[in-house]
């Protein structure tokens, strides 16, 4: 028995694996160089930090100049200097504080991207395990542990759902079926003891393969011991009388007539007909005494 999800088969995978062991090792680099102890992230960090110190150094410079340029302590040009890198410490801090968000998303991208082949990866690897799409019984096995299995090809077959039984009806009698009708059922692996069962479905068109109209009967009650693909013969019941009158079919010809104990002959009419029996609707009656057809 086995459940949705369940696994049945597994691929050999010796390379894609070594694919999915290579595109973790990817996914594990590219998540450590962009979390906070990335070398890259941490140099780029310092690298801000003393154009700070260096932005802190060159303002107070710059703001004592503006208070001695007031009283001509300094002289214009030592001014305008210490003006001039005030704004390009600013500007070295703008462009490295830049570069760390363009170092910050490149890494992230690179992140998703490798995060992205890991889950590819990961999915091609799950093709490699074949597992039950549905709840049932597994019935076959096509192929051995070792055995080549190409694309398309079937590993097993899953039956589920209810046993239903599947019979092959001559054209002559397909017109006396209908949805419904009872049957008994006799099972080759249980042939003394007959199945219950109603015909469930009814095919519309002629079989050419089996020369047949198909019908599907489903069993009234659970069966033991059921067996996929056992062969059955099934006796439809598409009418019923109370008190017949019948005999074995082989004592009737193909003309209607009994030959009795005497040699000599009566003629009778039938009604409901099986392959067995035969119902006697008038020509007999209890005193003749039957021969059987040669």
């Amino acid at each position: 028995e086995v459940d949705i999800g369940d696994p049945l088969f597994q691929l050999s995978n010796e390379v894609q694996s070594s694919q999915l062991d290579n595109a973790m090792e990817q996914y594990q680099d590219a998540r450590f160089k962009s979390s906070a102890q990335s070398p890259q992230i941490v140099a780029q960090r310092k690298q801000i930090e003393q154009a700070k110190s260096q932005v802190v150094r060159d303002k107070t410079n710059f703001e004592r100049y503006s208070i001695l340029i007031k009283t001509n302590a300094v002289s214009k040009l030592d001014y305008e200097k210490a003006e001039l890198q005030y704004q390009a410490s600013l500007s070295e801090l703008a462009v490295l504080e830049k570069n760390l968000e363009d170092l910050r998303s490149g890494l992230n991208l690179n992140l998703k991207n490798a995060e992205s082949q890991l889950r590819i990866q990961q999915d091609y690897l799950g093709d490699y395990f074949i597992t039950s799409t549905r709840k049932g019984r597994v019935l076959q096995i096509y192929k051995e542990q070792g055995e080549l299995a190409r694309r398309g090809e079937l590993l097993a077959k899953i039956g589920s759902g209810e046993a239903t039984a599947k019979l092959f009806i001559a054209e002559e009698d397909i017109v006396h079926i209908q949805v419904g009708q009872s049957a008994k059922v006799v099972l080759n692996t249980n042939p003394e003891e007959p199945v219950d069962a109603v015909i469930s479905k009814v095919y519309p068109a002629f079989d050419l393969t089996e020369q047949s109209f198909i019908l599907e009967a489903a069993f009234a009650k659970d069966v033991k011991h059921l067996y996929s693909n056992t062969q059955i013969q099934a006796n439809i019941i598409i009418a019923q009388r109370d008190n017949a009158v019948v005999i074995p079919r082989e004592y009737l010809s193909d003309s209607n007539t009994l030959t009795l104990t005497d040699n000599s002959q009566v003629r009778v009419d039938v009604g409901i007909q099986s392959d067995s029996w035969v119902e006697i609707l008038s020509g007999l009656d209890e005193n003749h005494l039957l021969k059987s057809v040669d």
